[in-house]
């Protein structure tokens, strides 16, 4: 902050930083179904809390000099923000509403109602029911001339026992499911063959079962293969950035998001404002389009 200051920049942007960064992961980790702070989704967990930090930098900001000084540059920043790329990149999946399509591996499906999926380097990971529900989808290599049935019946995971192995076809593709009981959690598992790879599914409730038997098929039933039609076409979405009208408010600018959940929540914090706040004529703002 010291260096920032004497580049004769804001040292303030510091806390406005740590504090968008707070409202991020609080955000996230409620579209993911967790408590909003909690470990495995703070991504500043390994750090001072970030309130804590928005304090400490404000302090010692409050040090350097008084607020409303140093260079800001905000037209510039938003200049060499427009069109560039936010979230996912298509070539390692992306995730559209209850949609995943990876165009690198010519393969699509939709989750359940309920379930937010995000995509990780090595899967994609969905939570629903307040962490009642889970899913994780992601690949394996099979060991020599294994085949599917063997290896969905194998067991994945520690202390469930799987049920008796079916086998069918989905949208031309072999695929086994079974299913198990842990002491705490329902299981649905499933191996499908595409495209010389193996990629499985484990679904997962706490407590009733429910109806996940009925998703975890819907699920199955929706993966299917990407013509390279439908694979050339898939984007990744990107920053734009928009100038409010005299009649703009924050619902009508964040209507224009291309996001299916929280639109609202997400313009707000992209923009550093508060949902009672309304964007002033003729300021520029960041939207997600595609």
């Amino acid at each position: 902050m010291r260096a920032i200051a004497a580049a004769g920049y804001d040292p303030y942007g510091a806390s406005r930083f740590l504090a968008s960064l707070g409202r991020t992961t609080t955000h996230r980790s409620m579209l993911m179904g967790e408590r909003p702070g909690q470990n495995g989704l703070d991504i500043l967990s390994t750090h001072p809390s970030t309130t804590e930090r928005v304090q400490l930098t404000l302090a010692s900001a409050r040090q350097i000099s008084a607020p409303g000084l140093g260079i800001r540059d905000k037209d510039g920043w938003l200049a060499a923000l427009d069109g560039v790329t936010f979230g996912d990149e298509p070539k390692e999946g992306i995730v559209r509403g209850r949609r995943y399509l990876n165009p690198a591996l010519g393969l699509s499906f939709t989750a359940p109602e309920g379930l937010t999926l995000e995509s990780t380097t090595d899967a994609v990971l969905g939570v629903g029911g307040n962490g009642s529900r889970a899913m994780r989808f992601d690949s394996v290599q099979l060991d020599g001339n294994q085949t599917l049935e063997s290896y969905v019946g194998a067991g994945w995971i520690e202390g469930v026992t799987p049920g008796p192995v079916e086998r069918l076809s989905v949208n031309g593709l072999p695929v086994a499911l079974t299913s198990g009981k842990g002491t705490d959690w329902n299981f649905r598992l499933a191996a499908i063959q595409s495209n010389q790879r193996t990629f499985r599914f484990i679904f997962a409730a706490r407590g009733p079962e429910g109806d996940l038997d009925r998703q975890f098929r819907a699920v199955i039933t929706s993966f299917r293969q990407l013509s390279p039609t439908e694979a050339s076409a898939v984007k990744p979405l990107r920053l734009k950035i928009v100038t409010a009208g005299t009649s703009d408010t924050l619902a009508s600018l964040a209507g224009q998001m291309a996001l299916d959940d929280k639109a609202l929540d997400q313009f707000a914090i992209l923009n550093g404002l508060e949902r009672n706040a309304g964007p002033v004529p003729g300021q520029r703002y960041k939207i997600i389009t595609e």
